[in-house]
C-alpha cells in the first residue's frame, strides 16, 4: 500500500483531531438557480440621476477602420451624445458604459446600429428594454462631423429612451399618422425639432398658444415633453409603453424659464468599452470575447442526457475560437467539469468535447464517478484541508486525491477513506456522504456565475447555456444575481410537463420564491427554447449559441420529420438572396443518438446539381462528427450560383426512432425578429405580435405570416396569420418595416410563434419611418429573399 499515500499505515487507525473535524464537517453539511443583457438603466439615488449603459454595434472594424472612422471618431460621437442628453434631461440622465461591438456583431440585438453608409436616422419609440427588435439606426457615411452625429443620437434617445415624439415639421409630408411629423405642424425650439440648433426639451410654455400645438408630441400626449416625463405612463392618452424614470417622479415639470441646461457633470460615469479582442491571445485570462458556461442536468435519464451531451458538443462546435467555454454538471456541481477554457488554445475544442462526453448520469454508482463528486465537494467545503488542484489517481483499488497539505481523501469498494498525513481511516460508506454533496440547480448556476466572474472583464460577453427539463425552477435570489451581473441565461429544455390549458401557464412558477426557466431567460435577456423531441435539443442549442454570441446568421428555412421509414426522404427548400444580401450559407441536419448511422444528407443547387459528401465542388464543404447527431454543408460567399432556390434532403437507410430536423441559415444583415407585446400581468396592453424585417434598413413590402402553436404539445392554434405594415391598428406606422397582428383573442397559456417572411423582388429598403428631421433616401430594391423566425411567449390575461 506504499504506492497509495507516502507513509501510509493501513489498518483501523483512529482519526486524530483533524480527522474527526473532517468527519464532523462532512456529515454535518446539509443535503442539498434589443434586449441585450449589457443594457442597463441604473438609478443613483444619492444624485437622483439615471446612469444608462448602452450597447452599440457598428458594421466596420474599429481596430482596422476606414479612414476617419477610428476609435477617436466613435468616442467623439458618444461624448457629444452624453453631453447633449445630459443637457436635454436637465442632468437627470447620462450615459455610463457604452459597449461597442464591431463587424456587425449583435447588430440584430443592440441599442444603436451604426452603419458606414448614408441614411436618415431612426429610432423605435420607448424601445429600450422593451423588445428585441427595438433600436436606434444611425449612419456614419453622411459626411457629418462627430459632434453633429452625437447630437443626432441624443435626439433619437428622446424617442428610444424617453418615449417622446418629434416636434419638427415634415415639409411636403403626406402622413396623417398622429405620431408622425406632418406638413402643417408648428415646430418648437427644442432638440426634438432641430438637434443642431436647440438643446432642450419642450415645456408647457412652448404649447401655451393653442394655435401652435400642432406637433407629433402634442397629438400623442396632449402636452409638452416635460409634462409627459413627470407624469406616470398610465396617465397617457395614447400609451406607447414608455418607462417612468425615478429622477422624474415627484418632480414638477419645469417651464421655459426654469431650465438650467447643465453642460458639466455628464462625464462622471461615461466609458467606452470596445468588446472582444483585436489580436490573438495565448492566455484565456488575456482574451476578451464570449464566455459561455454550459450547465447540464444529469438527473434526466440516460437517453435525454445523451441528447443533451450531443447538444452541448454542438455548442462547442459552433463557438468561435475566441470563446471561453466552461462546463458544469448538475446536481454534482461543486467544481466545473471544464474550467473556463479558451477554444483557440491547442486542441482545446476537442478536449472540452471529450470532457462533455464523459459526463455520467446522476445515477452512476462506480467508485471513480462517486469519488470525483465527493472530492470536488470536499475541496469546495474545506479548501484549507483540500485545496483544489490535484488530479485523481488510482492505486491498489483506491481512487484518491492527495493534497499539498499532506491530507488526502479516497474511495474504495463504496467506502470513503481519509488520510491525515500519517494514518488512513475509513470514515463511512459513500452512500452516507454522496447525498450531502448534491446541489440544487440554483446552487449550480451560482457556481457558473462564479466561474464567469473569475475571468470576466468589461469587454467580455458572458452567458450560461442550460440543458434541463421544463419542470425545473430557479430561486429568485440566484436569478437576480445573474441579472445584476448582466449574464444572459439560455435554457434549452425538453418539455416533459404536458397538458397546458387555458388559464394555466407552465412558463410561470407556482413555487414561492422561485421562477420558471422561461422567466429566468426573459429576465436576464437570454433566449428560451423548448423542445418536444430530444433530437431538437441540438438544433436549439446551436440557435442559443449563435444568438448569445451575436452571430449574424439568419434562419431561412427548416423542415421536421417526426420519423422516417427505411428508404424515405425529407426535403427543405430555401431561397438564397443575391446582390450581396446573403453571404455564407449553412445547411444542417440533426438527429438523435438512437438514429446514428441511418441518415445520409445531400444538397441540390439552384442549377439542379446534386451535392454529396463525396462530390464536393470548390466552395462547398461538409462536416459531420460521429456520435454527435449533426451534419453540415457550408456554401462559401464566393460560390458561383449561390443565389436562388436550394434544397437539402435527408434519407434514412433504416427506419428512424426519433425526429430528424433540417435548418438553413445565411450570414446576412437582412433579418426578421419577432416580438410579442401585452397580454401579461406586467404589460396589460392587448397582445400583439410584431415582426421587424430589416437589412438593417427597414424593409417595406415583404410578405409576413405566422402560425401559433401550443408550446406544450405542438398543437396548431392559429394558422396563416397575416402581419401588416399599413399603419392601421394594431400596426403603428406605415412602411417602417414593423409588421403587426393582434393576438388579443388567444386564451391564456404558453405558445410558440413561427414566422415566415419572404420577398418576391418588389420589396424595398426604406427610410420612410425615420424619426430625424431630414430628407428620406431613395428606396432600394431588395432581391427575392426568405427568412424565418420563432419565439415562445405566455399569455396571462
Amino acid at each position: 500500500m506504499k504506492s497509495f499515500f507516502p507513509g501510509l499505515r493501513a489498518g483501523t487507525a483512529k482519526l486524530g483531531k483533524l480527522g474527526a473535524a473532517v468527519t464532523l464537517a462532512l456529515s454535518a453539511y446539509g443535503v442539498g438557480a434589443a434586449e441585450h443583457p449589457l443594457t442597463r438603466i441604473n438609478y443613483d439615488a444619492t444624485k437622483n440621476v439615471n446612469v444608462i449603459d448602452i450597447v452599440m454595434s457598428i458594421d466596420w472594424d474599429f481596430d482596422n477602420p476606414p479612414a476617419g472612422r477610428d476609435k477617436s471618431f466613435i468616442e467623439a460621437i458618444l461624448r457629444q451624445t452624453s453631453q447633449s442628453y445630459y443637457t436635454m434631461t436637465e442632468g437627470k440622465q447620462m450615459l455610463g458604459k457604452v459597449y461597442v461591438y464591431k463587424n456587425s456583431q449583435f447588430m440584430d440585438n443592440t441599442d444603436i446600429q451604426y452603419l458606414q453608409k448614408d441614411g436618415r436616422a431612426n429610432a423605435n419609440v420607448a424601445g429600450i428594454g422593451n423588445c428585441k427588435a427595438c433600436r436606434i439606426l444611425m449612419f456614419a457615411g453622411t459626411g457629418e462631423a462627430a459632434d453633429a452625429l452625437g447630437k443626432t443620437v441624443a435626439h433619437e434617445f428622446g424617442h428610444y429612451i424617453l418615449g417622446v415624439m418629434d416636434e419638427y415639421r415634415e415639409e411636403g409630408g403626406t402622413s396623417t399618422e398622429p405620431g408622425s411629423p406632418q406638413d402643417g405642424d408648428t415646430p418648437k425650439d427644442t432638440i426634438m425639432h432641430n438637434h443642431l440648433q436647440f438643446v432642450t426639451l419642450s415645456t408647457a410654455t412652448d404649447y401655451a398658444d393653442p394655435a401652435t400645438q400642432k406637433t407629433a408630441q402634442y397629438r400623442v400626449y396632449n402636452k409638452s415633453i416635460w409634462e409627459t416625463l413627470v407624469s406616470p405612463p398610465e396617465a397617457d392618452i395614447n400609451p406607447v409603453g414608455r418607462m417612468y424614470f425615478d429622477p422624474f417622479k415627484n418632480m414638477t415639470a419645469p417651464t421655459g424659464a426654469d431650465l438650467k441646461k447643465p453642460t458639466t457633470g455628464w462625464e462622471s460615469a461615461f466609458q467606452v468599452v470596445y468588446m472582444g479582442s483585436s489580436t490573438s491571445q495565448t492566455s484565456s485570462a488575456a482574451q476578451n470575447g464570449p464566455i459561455n458556461v454550459i450547465v447540464i442536468d444529469t438527473t434526466t435519464g440516460k437517453t435525454q442526457l445523451d441528447a443533451q451531451l450531443n447538444a452541448a458538443q454542438q455548442v462547442v462546435n459552433s463557438a468561435g475560437d475566441n470563446n471561453r467555454i466552461a462546463v458544469y454538471a448538475f446536481p454534482f456541481g461543486s467544481a466545473p467539469v471544464v474550467p473556463a477554457t479558451l477554444l483557440s488554445q491547442g486542441d482545446a475544442r476537442n478536449t472540452v468535447k471529450a470532457a462533455i462526453a464523459r459526463i455520467a448520469p446522476d445515477s452512476a454508482d462506480d467508485d471513480t464517478t462517486n469519488g470525483d463528486r465527493l472530492f470536488d465537494w470536499a475541496e469546495a467545503l474545506l479548501p484549507a484541508l483540500f485545496p483544489a488542484g490535484p488530479k485523481s489517481a488510482s492505486a491498489q483499488g483506491y481512487y484518491y486525491r492527495l493534497y499539498a497539505t499532506s491530507q488526502g481523501v479516497g474511495v474504495k469498494d463504496g467506502r470513503v477513506v481519509y488520510y491525515d498525513g500519517k494514518t488512513l481511516a475509513d470514515i463511512g460508506p459513500v452512500s452516507q456522504f454522496l447525498p450531502q454533496s448534491r446541489q440544487t440547480l440554483s446552487d449550480t448556476l451560482q457556481k457558473a456565475l462564479g466561474e464567469i466572474q473569475k475571468v470576466r472583464s468589461d469587454a467580455d460577453t458572458p452567458m450560461v447555456t442550460l440543458f434541463t427539463t421544463d419542470t425545473q425552477t430557479i430561486s429568485n435570489s440566484v436569478a437576480k444575481a445573474l441579472q445584476d451581473a448582466k449574464v444572459a441565461v439560455n435554457p434549452v429544455v425538453l418539455a416533459v410537463s404536458k397538458g397546458t390549458t387555458a388559464g394555466r401557464n407552465r412558463f410561470t412558477s407556482s413555487i414561492p420564491g422561485s421562477q420558471s426557466l422561461y422567466d429566468l431567460a426573459k429576465g436576464t435577456k437570454g433566449l428560451f427554447q423548448e423542445a418536444n423531441k430530444m433530437a431538437d435539443l441540438t438544433r436549439n442549442a446551436a440557435k442559443a449559441s449563435n444568438s448569445a454570441e451575436g452571430d449574424n446568421y439568419e434562419p431561412v428555412a427548416d423542415a421536421t420529420s417526426d420519423t422516417l421509414a427505411a428508404g424515405a426522404s425529407a426535403t427543405a427548400t430555401a431561397l438564397i438572396a443575391g446582390n450581396g444580401i446573403d453571404g455564407e450559407v449553412t445547411f444542417q441536419a440533426y438527429w438523435n443518438d438512437t438514429d446514428e448511422g441511418k441518415i445520409s444528407f445531400s444538397l441540390t443547387t439552384p442549377g439542379g446539381t446534386p451535392i454529396t459528401p463525396t462530390t464536393l465542388p470548390s466552395g462547398i464543404s461538409y462536416s459531420s462528427n460521429a456520435g454527435e447527431g449533426t451534419a453540415t454543408y457550408t456554401v462559401a460567399t464566393g460560390y458561383a450560383g449561390r443565389a436562388g432556390k436550394w434544397s437539402s434532403t435527408v434519407t434514412a437507410s433504416k427506419a428512424t426512432l426519433d425526429s430528424v430536423f433540417q435548418e438553413v441559415a445565411v450570414k446576412s444583415s437582412l433579418a426578421a425578429v419577432v416580438d410579442v407585446f401585452g397580454g401579461t400581468k406586467d404589460d396589460t396592453r392587448a397582445m400583439t405580435a410584431v415582426v421587424e424585417v430589416s437589412g438593417p434598413l427597414p424593409v417595406k413590402g415583404a410578405s409576413v405570416t405566422a402560425d401559433i402553436y401550443a408550446a406544450a404539445d405542438g398543437t396548431l392554434v392559429k394558422s396563416g396569420l397575416i402581419l401588416k405594415d399599413n399603419g392601421v391598428a394594431p400596426d403603428v406606422k406605415i412602411g417602417d418595416g414593423r409588421y403587426t397582428v393582434s393576438l388579443a383573442d388567444l386564451p391564456a397559456g404558453d405558445y410558440e410563434i413561427v414566422v415566415k417572411v419572404s420577398g418576391d423582388g418588389s420589396a424595398v429598403f426604406t427610410t420612410a419611418g425615420a424619426t430625424k428631421k431630414g430628407t428620406n433616401q431613395p428606396d432600394v430594391s431588395v432581391p427575392a429573399f426568405q427568412r424565418s423566425a420563432t419565439d415562445t411567449f405566455k399569455k396571462e390575461l
